[in-house]
């Protein structure tokens, strides 16, 4: 959490590691692992073209 550019996406990974869903018969922590890898994906590219690097 010290990384202020890494902060939303470990939120959004914590909060659907806590609500316990399941879909397709996977358990929360697959969906955890593949909603945090998304939504740091999409955080990243759009701070990268805010900045315009």
């Amino acid at each position: 959490m010290k990384d202020d550019t890494q902060r939303e996406s470990a939120l959004i990974t914590f909060l659907a590691t806590a609500s316990g869903m399941q879909f397709l018969g996977l358990s929360s922590v697959f969906w955890d692992i593949c909603i945090g890898m998304i939504a740091h994906y999409v955080l990243t590219k759009k701070r990268v073209a805010e900045v315009g690097v």
